[in-house]
């Protein structure tokens, strides 16, 4: 597992022609439009892809103060135990299906959610965009959920089984909660967008922070691929610069609420 810390730097005075950043902790590089961060073993890999660079004479982007202001909430959502042990392939398969069927019912409203979402789409192009995405995730997504409960069923009791699939965890729940609240009454796009774009960039970035296993079974490959590759970090560079458009005072609540969700998301499953 690597673990890596996003920490923005500051720009110096200097006569160089690309100038030097002074560290605040760790070292974040803008090169080729990606941003690099600096892992345990010493070397800079990417994080996500954004569009735009900062400098002394442009303010810092929305999702880098989000990142920067959460920066520790977010690295324990994204290096949990959980996904580490998915992607050794050790993840028991109980504890798969607890977590699958909890979030079949979390990826239900989420889908309401983001429904909502490219409802308020402020233009043609982020509708179309968010609209193909509704596409993918009612075909793709919810096809895999079903195949991999199906296939580890016999790791638990069918009365277990059951109470997983119908009933939510309380931190799920609140989760779920959160979710169908927002889908029926939020209006604003901004949170909506942040709403979105946060529970994706967990997803983004937990493959990235934990080391995959070579030859794993199905089960937990195609989960790991489903959240990983070019399709996957497109979105979230979509999701990532509709963000940079909004007010960071409005959308940083959005923001430091959901990934704190996020993060007990992943402990309730691992718990059972």
């Amino acid at each position: 597992m690597r673990c890596m810390a996003l920490v923005v730097g500051t720009r110096e005075r200097t006569s160089s022609a690309q100038g030097n950043y002074k560290n605040l902790s760790t070292r974040l590089s803008f090169i080729s439009k990606y941003v690099y961060i600096k892992g345990k073993n010493g070397t800079a890999e990417p994080l996500f892809r954004p569009k735009l660079f900062f400098t002394a004479s442009r303010p810092m982007s929305t999702s880098n103060r989000l990142l920067e202001a959460h920066r520790a909430l977010f690295e324990k959502a994204t290096s949990h135990k959980l996904t580490q042990q998915l992607c050794a392939g050790t993840l028991p398969d109980r504890t798969l299906y607890v977590y699958l069927a909890q979030d079949l019912q979390f990826f239900q409203s989420g889908l309401r959610l983001l429904t909502k979402t490219t409802s308020v789409a402020p233009n043609t192009n982020s509708l179309l965009i968010l609209a193909k995405k509704i596409g993918f995730f009612a075909n793709d997504e919810n096809s895999y959920f079903h195949e991999c409960l199906a296939h580890i069923a016999d790791a638990l009791p069918a009365a277990d089984q059951a109470r997983f699939r119908e009933s939510r965890l309380p931190q799920v729940d609140r989760y779920v909660q959160l979710l169908e609240r927002t889908a029926k009454s939020e209006t604003s796009y901004a949170k909506l967008i942040t709403f979105v774009y946060c529970m994706e960039l967990v997803y983004l970035q937990w493959p990235k922070n934990c080391t995959v296993a070579v030859g794993l079974h199905w089960k937990y490959q195609t989960w790991i691929d489903l959240h990983a590759g070019d399709h996957f970090e497109t979105w979230c560079e979509f999701l990532q610069q509709e963000v940079d458009k909004c007010d960071y005072a409005e959308v940083s609540g959005t923001f430091a609420q959901v990934l704190q969700l996020e993060l007990e998301f992943f402990e309730a499953c691992s718990a059972q």
